[in-house]
């Protein structure tokens, strides 16, 4: 777990991490009081030739989620 995980967009929340073996690490960061999910990031757990250890590898921001009736439907554009 990493108490303090920053999402692409820089939001914090709490991470779970998930240890391949590799070199790395992916870390699923939700927010801290409600548990939603805010994004994913990849880093580095030592020294290597891509980065220092801790260094943030990619990152993602999940901004919009929508239900639909089937696999392949967009969600609808909200009318204002």
């Amino acid at each position: 777990m990493v108490a303090d995980a920053v999402d692409a967009v820089g939001r914090h929340g709490v991470a779970i991490t998930l240890d391949g073996g590799a070199q790395d690490r992916q870390e699923w960061i939700f927010d801290k009081f409600t548990y939603a999910f805010l994004g994913f990031r990849d880093v580095t757990k030592e020294d290597t030739a891509i980065g220092r250890a801790g260094s943030v590898l990619q990152t993602t921001a999940a901004l919009q989620r929508a239900v639909v009736n089937h696999v392949g439907d967009e969600p609808r554009k909200e009318s204002r």
